[in-house]
């Protein structure tokens, strides 16, 4: 269950708010506005996932496993 909501709900969700929050022009709002806020955490995460992502990449490549 746990492997299910990772790799298929979590995505999922994410490309919804993403997608909402493009439509919207979260992005555009002022640096103090509560959507605003929202933009720079969720483009926070994506860039941690990415970091996690190359990480787990360059310890399969150094362990081979």
């Amino acid at each position: 269950m746990l492997h299910a909501s990772l790799t298929l709900i979590l995505p999922y969700l994410h490309n919804r708010v993403r997608s909402h929050a493009l439509s919207h022009a979260w992005l555009d709002a002022p640096s103090s506005d509560a959507r605003r806020k929202a933009w720079d955490l969720l483009d926070l995460a994506e860039s941690a996932c990415a970091l996690s992502e190359l990480v787990n990449f360059l310890a399969f490549l150094w362990g081979g496993r």
